[in-house]
């Protein structure tokens, strides 16, 4: 009882347009949003605290 050998498997190889594998010979790198991102989220932090500041003044002068 024999069997034939299963054929390659080339599920190992990324494949060319898989967003996480580098871009091919003479492609422009992909750019990244990282510093993108962190800076929306300094600049929202920066207007969340400001919103709080803003309350807190008035209701402590309110009194």
């Amino acid at each position: 009882m024999s069997s034939t050998p299963p054929g390659p498997n080339n599920n190992w190889q990324p494949n060319p347009r898989d967003y996480n594998s580098a871009p091919t010979y003479g492609q422009q790198p992909r750019k990244s949003r990282a510093g993108l991102i962190i800076a929306l989220i300094l600049v929202l932090a920066v207007v969340a605290l400001g919103a709080i500041g803003i309350v807190t003044y008035r209701l402590l002068t309110s009194s």
